[in-house]
C-alpha cells in the first residue's frame, strides 16, 4: 500500500483540486490519502471531514497550529510503516496513471530508492525533469521552461534529486536512511537533502516521464525569497552544502555514468 501525503495551509481550493485529481486519475488500487491541515481556518477542515466520510481512504490530520512541511510529512511517512510513501504538494494536480508509473519506476531496480514525476507548469511547459545541485553552490531544475516532449525527457533518468512536490520513497529507503532531517524544519532543501543522503547510502534517484503532474510553483509559499517561509530557502541551502558539498562531484559523476 502507498501513503499519499499532502500538507495544506489555508488553500481549500488547491487541496480540493489536488484530492479530486488523485481520486480521478489514480489506477493503482492500494493507497490512502493522508492530509495534514496546518491550522487551516478557511473551511479546509470541514471539507476534509466531509471528503473522508465519502471516501474512507482519505485520512484528515487536523492540527491547530501551522507546523509547515518537514514535521507533518515525517509524521505521515511514519504513520503506516509498512507503506511506501509519496509526497504531493497541495498545489499539484495529477494525470492518469501517475502513481502506477511512480511505483513501476521505483521498483524497476532494487538499487532505486526514490522516484519522481515529470513536472509541468499549467501551460504545459516543463517545470523540471529532476534537479541537481553543485559544489559551487549553484543548481538547476533540469529542463525548466523547455518543451517536455523533447527526447531527453522521454526516458527514465538518474538525477541528483526530485522535488518534494511529487516524491515517491520506498519503505526500504525509509528504513535505511530515515525520513526528512528535521534540521531542515520548517521547509526547503529537505527533499534535496533526503535524495543526496540516499545517493550517499548507495541508493539511486530516478525521474520517470510516465508519471506527469502539474504544479502551480509557489502556490503555497509564494516566490519572494526575502519573506515568509520562502526565506528558509537560503538558510537551509547553506545547511545542505555544509552536509553534502564534499560528495556532490562524486555523485554527479556516478549519475553521468548511470545515464
Amino acid at each position: 500500500e502507498i501513503s499519499i501525503c499532502i500538507v495544506t495551509w489555508n488553500r481549500k481550493d488547491l487541496v480540493e483540486r489536488c484530492i479530486q485529481s488523485i481520486e480521478g486519475n489514480t489506477r493503482y488500487p492500494f493507497y490512502k490519502i493522508l492530509v495534514h491541515s496546518n491550522g487551516c481556518e478557511d473551511g479546509t477542515q470541514g471539507y476534509l471531514k466531509a471528503a473522508a466520510e465519502l471516501n474512507p481512504n482519505i485520512i484528515p490530520i487536523l492540527s491547530e497550529t501551522n507546523e509547515v512541511f518537514v514535521k507533518p510529512n515525517n509524521a505521515m511517512m511514519r504513520m503506516f510503516p509498512e507503506n511506501d510513501s509519496v509526497l504531493v504538494n497541495n498545489d499539484v494536480y495529477v494525470t492518469e496513471g501517475w502513481l502506477t508509473s511512480l511505483y513501476n519506476a521505483a521498483y524497476s531496480s532494487d538499487s532505486i530508492g526514490i522516484a519522481g514525476s515529470k513536472i509541468l507548469y499549467p501551460d504545459n511547459t516543463l517545470q523540471e525533469f529532476g534537479s541537481e545541485l553543485y559544489e559551487d553552490g549553484t543548481g538547476r531544475n533540469i529542463g525548466k521552461w523547455d518543451d517536455p516532449d523533447k527526447p531527453e525527457y522521454k526516458t527514465m533518468k538518474r538525477v541528483g534529486y526530485v522535488s518534494g512536490c511529487s516524491l515517491y520513497i520506498k519503505k526500504t529507503t525509509i528504513e535505511r536512511i530515515g525520513v526528512f532531517d528535521e534540521e531542515f524544519h520548517p521547509c526547503y532543501c529537505e527533499d534535496s537533502d533526503l535524495c543526496y543522503t540516499a545517493w550517499e547510502n548507495g541508493l539511486e534517484i530516478v525521474v520517470t516521464p510516465e508519471s506527469i503532474i502539474y504544479h502551480d510553483e509557489g502556490g503555497t509559499s509564494g516566490t519572494d525569497e526575502e519573506s515568509g517561509f520562502k526565506a528558509y530557502q537560503k538558510i537551509n541551502f547553506e545547511k545542505f552544502l555544509t552536509k553534502h558539498k564534499h560528495n556532490l562531484a562524486d555523485i554527479k559523476n556516478i549519475i553521468k555514468s548511470l545515464n
